[in-house]
């Protein structure tokens, strides 16, 4: 596939052959390819009688630029068209028109997509894999989600050379959410490995069975949510200013929250003819965060023909990734005299083993990249459609922190103290969001 490391290596080559270029070049502003015809009026019509003066007439080299002592300019061309003439030789309708801008973004991102190991099986082979029906794990692929970015700026010269501001951007959360119950299947199972015998052996546990020697019924329920949000603060300088386009280096502090989780849910009762039903509940816990913390630097640029214009831009960040995973787990029971028992243990969440607070600290980095097109309808304002990706290259999720391995004497009423699966162990990825955007800017 067009894997997120090839994306991710060719953004940041992209910046820093872009950055080595800059640095190379001549300072000097590059000069207009079209001709720009100007007037000079004088302050006064009123002629002078004088004696007349013999004319000298001085060669003047051929790029030398004729100055003109208090006249009034009037410029009929212009970089950009008519109207686009400013003092301090930035054209006005280059970038942001104003001293202050606002940039508003609707979103439409996928994620990447969630994959889980086979956590819900059916018939076949009483739900044991490999054999059994899978009805979750594997790949959940992601719908793309509403989402909405935010860009504040403010020019610090009038310029508009340098600038400060800062963003903020998240996408709505994507929930995962099926139920199965009895009422719609005969047979559901939970299956895992029992690695208590020699060999392991694979097995499973039936959260419900109309057709055993004791029939049961239940339910299960699994939720996975997801949620992004990111923000920067930022300097903006212009490295270059050419009439009708710019291009310019930001550089500043970037922070970026990635929070997924994943809940099992199960409940089994068990009713017979001459005892009262008897039941159980289980719950495992899987919840992932990842908070990003570090520096940034890009190359952001535009081009602007009549009321239309390009925008690319490119960013690199890297820093800290503060990675946490949280494993909980529970089980309730009820016996026929209806006494009950629980414990702070699931099935793949076990105290002894894996369940608690886990942390660490990996260095990470990250990539983004974006292409706008935009039109100005009226002075002061811009319309935009573009394409935007962001890339982080080390990220904790639930399904990858799930171990499907358990000490099988866990699940007796005497669980042993030696017991060391189902175990933990960080397993870190790569992550990767993208979609279009919508946007309107207003430039004050």
């Amino acid at each position: 596939m067009l894997t997120r490391y090839k994306i991710a290596l060719g953004t940041s080559v992209c910046i820093m052959l872009a950055g080595m270029a800059l640095s190379s070049a001549d300072g000097a502003q590059p000069r207009s390819s079209r001709a720009v015809r100007t007037t000079a009026r004088p302050v006064s019509t009123a002629r002078v009688q004088a004696e007349p003066v013999p004319e000298v007439v001085e060669p003047v080299a051929e790029d030398a630029g004729v100055v003109f002592e208090e006249g009034e300019w009037i410029e009929e061309g212009g970089a950009c068209g008519a109207g686009c003439y400013d003092p301090c030789c930035a054209p006005a309708c280059n970038l942001f028109g104003g001293g202050l801008w606002v940039d508003m973004d609707f979103l439409l991102w996928w994620r990447d997509e969630r994959i889980f190991p086979a956590l819900v099986t059916t018939q076949p082979n009483d739900g044991v894999v490999p054999g059994a029906t899978v009805l979750f794990g594997g790949p959940v692929d992601e719908s793309a989600r509403p989402g909405g970015r935010l860009e504040l700026g403010l020019w610090l010269d009038p310029c508009q050379r340098t600038a400060i501001g800062a963003r903020y951007m998240a996408v709505a959360d994507a929930s995962v959410s099926p139920e199965y119950t009895s009422n719609d299947l005969a047979f559901l199972a939970r299956p895992f490995t029992d690695v208590s015998t020699n060999p392991a052996t694979a097995t499973a546990f039936s959260v419900f069975n109309s057709a055993a020697q004791t029939p049961t019924t239940g339910r299960l329920g699994l939720r996975s949510d997801s949620e992004i949000q990111a923000g920067d603060v930022f300097f903006y300088w212009k490295l270059r200013q050419y009439p009708c386009a710019s291009l310019g280096l930001l550089a500043g502090y970037q922070y970026a929250s990635i929070d997924e989780d994943l809940l099992i849910e199960s409940f089994t009762r068990t009713s017979t003819l001459v005892a009262a039903s008897e039941s159980i509940a289980v719950s495992d816990l899987f919840a992932a965060q990842n908070e990003f913390h570090g520096g940034m630097f890009g190359l952001r640029g535009d081009y602007r023909f009549g009321q239309f214009g390009i925008e690319l831009m490119g960013r690199f960040g890297f820093g800290n990734m503060r990675q946490s995973v949280r494993i909980a787990g529970s089980t309730t029971s009820v016996d026929a005299s209806g006494q009950v028992s629980t414990r702070d243990s699931g099935l793949l969440a076990q105290s002894l083993t894996n369940a608690g607070l886990h942390e660490q600290d990996k260095f990470s980095y990250m990539n983004e990249a974006g292409l706008k097109l935009a039109f100005y309808p009226v002075e002061h304002l811009k319309l935009s459609i573009g394409y935007s990706l962001m890339y982080w290259s080390s990220v904790v999720r639930p399904g990858f922190e799930i171990d499907t391995s358990i000490d099988g004497r866990l699940l007796t009423t005497l669980p042993p103290t030696d017991a060391t699966r189902p175990a933990f162990a960080f397993n870190p990825t790569d992550y990767l969001v993208h979609g279009l955007n919508l946007g309107a800017e207003l430039q004050f």
